[in-house]
């Protein structure tokens, strides 16, 4: 029997998400559209309409996280996953950045205590719920 713990988690951490106003990234997409777009002008119309539909997506932040956790629930575990990856990862990713950078620039000290500010403000439990939910799907696998 599979648990369903980490669709749950999944779930709560949407629900955060959405009320802390995550949100993926939009111009990394636009981004990669650009450098595809360059590279295979052929396949343009069709990277554009994969990159619209992942840049939609990853714009609902809170609500492909939901969704992931209810696909998770539904045992459909790899497309939850990624959906909690995308709705959540470039938040993620934007704190890491933000934390690298003071660390670099010799605020050590400041990108410790960045970390822990971030940690305990709604975004970053929604964050760290959605990546204990992940993790916990290999687990459950």
């Amino acid at each position: 029997m599979k648990s369903n713990v980490p669709g749950f988690l999944a779930i709560i951490a949407g629900v955060i998400g959405v009320i802390a106003g995550i949100v993926g990234s939009t111009g990394f997409y636009a981004t990669v559209f650009a450098i595809a777009a360059e590279l295979a002008p052929a396949s343009a119309v069709i990277l554009g309409w994969v990159l619209a539909i992942l840049d939609f997506l990853a714009s609902l932040g809170g609500i492909t996280v939901i969704i992931g956790g209810v696909l998770i629930l539904a045992y459909k575990i790899g497309l939850g996953k990624f959906l909690i990856g995308l709705g959540i990862g470039m938040s993620l990713i934007g704190i890491i950045i933000s934390i690298v950078i003071a660390a670099v620039g010799g605020a050590a000290i400041a990108a410790i205590f960045g970390l822990v500010a971030v940690i305990i403000t709604l975004k970053g439990i929604a964050i760290v719920l959605s990546i204990i939910a992940r993790q916990l799907c290999r687990k459950v696998e």
